[in-house]
């Protein structure tokens, strides 16, 4: 959230409440919890400020993904981003998830008896999952950004399976005869050319992402 001069700590958080209000219907307060039509959400640390945003801690929990894209929509209003921690329980086949983390996943981090994990690009969300087979759960942890893929679009996407997107590239034409020139110094076709900038500049940026990511 942006940060007031004026607001204490309990400030940002009722902010943040209200930012959701406007989204979701509030049926009342409970046991330290604020109560949603489609879940519930309570203050987990005292907000921390950072750079000019403040950074504001809470707990939710929900059996409705649509909830969770109403909290990345209220946390992303004042910012373009947000940082999300998602566990997760119910009827999961692992044994195919762990074979499509592998297959499609930016960086498969290991396996033990317990446990794998993976950095996954999801819809253009960096995230990194952990499951845990035998307590039937599994965690996604990242930093969503407002103009890429929502939660429940995420979650849809990893339990259905989906494919790697196709990247297609266009060359602006004041580079084409640079790209041009390389292709006939490497002995490669343009096409060529074009696919390893590409993926230098995947590699350059997956790697930062997941720098990040591991420092959550």
């Amino acid at each position: 959230m942006k940060r007031r001069s004026n607001f204490s700590g309990d400030d940002y958080w009722l902010r943040f409440v209200d930012l959701l209000k406007k989204r979701v219907r509030f049926k009342g307060e409970e046991g330290g919890f604020y109560i949603f039509e489609d879940g519930r959400i309570s203050q987990f640390l005292i907000p921390e400020v950072e750079d000019g945003k403040v950074r504001v801690p809470f707990r939710f929990s929900t059996q409705r993904p649509k909830f969770l894209d109403e909290i990345f929509m209220a946390s992303t209003e004042e910012f373009g981003y947000c940082d999300l921690s998602c566990s997760l329980r119910g009827n999961v086949d692992f044994e195919r998830l762990r074979s499509w983390t592998k297959n499609f996943g930016l960086a498969w981090l290991g396996e033990t008896e317990e446990t794998f994990s993976c950095i996954l690009d999801v819809g253009g969300q960096i995230l990194k999952l952990t499951a845990y087979p035998s307590r039937g759960m599994l965690n996604l942890l990242g930093t969503l950004r407002k103009d890429s893929r929502e939660p429940s679009g995420i979650l849809r996407a990893i339990f259905q399976e989906e494919p790697m997107a196709v990247i297609s590239v266009r060359i602006p034409l004041c580079y084409r005869e640079s790209c041009l020139k390389m292709a006939e110094l490497q002995g490669l076709s343009l096409s060529d050319v074009q696919r390893n900038a590409l993926k230098m500049c995947l590699e350059r940026f997956y790697r930062r992402e997941i720098k990040k990511l591991m420092k959550l």
